[in-house]
């Protein structure tokens, strides 16, 4: 039997940034993700913030790919599975991922390395944004613990 999220204060949370946005798409549609770090999670309870961030330092109001989206980790996939969603530029670890929330725009404001990780001290905003643009509902997260992904 599988869990159910009841909410976004898993102790277990995975956060990878897209230097291509169009990989949030894909792996929407492909209920994947893809990642190249050591990633051990608890599946059916470990959440997967995905994030796509394009900077541009003369512009930063102009990017118009800050977009997320939020899935808990259910199972190992299959190389193949990784190759058919992302073809050949996917990562080696490949997971399955039931989407919780749907994709949705977010502040500009955060930070994140092109292809890899979000600065930690941008993950709790992060997702209190992702929340919001997702509910209409702003809250301020209190417990949020997390893994260093």
């Amino acid at each position: 039997m599988k869990r159910k999220l009841k909410h976004f204060d898993s102790p277990f949370v995975y956060y990878r940034n897209y230097e291509n946005p169009y990989n949030i798409y894909r792996g929407r549609d492909g209920n994947i993700v893809t990642t190249d770090k050591a990633m051990t999670p608890i599946l059916g309870e470990s959440l997967i913030v995905n994030t796509s961030y394009e900077k541009d330092d003369k512009n930063p109001q102009s990017r118009w790919n800050h977009i997320a989206q939020v899935g808990v980790i259910m199972d190992r996939a299959t190389p193949e599975k990784a190759l058919a969603t992302f073809g050949p530029d996917h990562k080696q670890l490949a997971f399955v991922v039931n989407w919780v929330s749907p994709i949705v725009k977010i502040s500009y404001d955060f930070m994140a390395i092109q292809g890899g990780e979000i600065e930690k001290v941008h993950r709790k905003p992060l997702v209190e944004d992702i929340i919001d643009a997702a509910t209409g509902i702003r809250i301020a997260l209190t417990n949020f613990d997390e893994v260093d992904s």
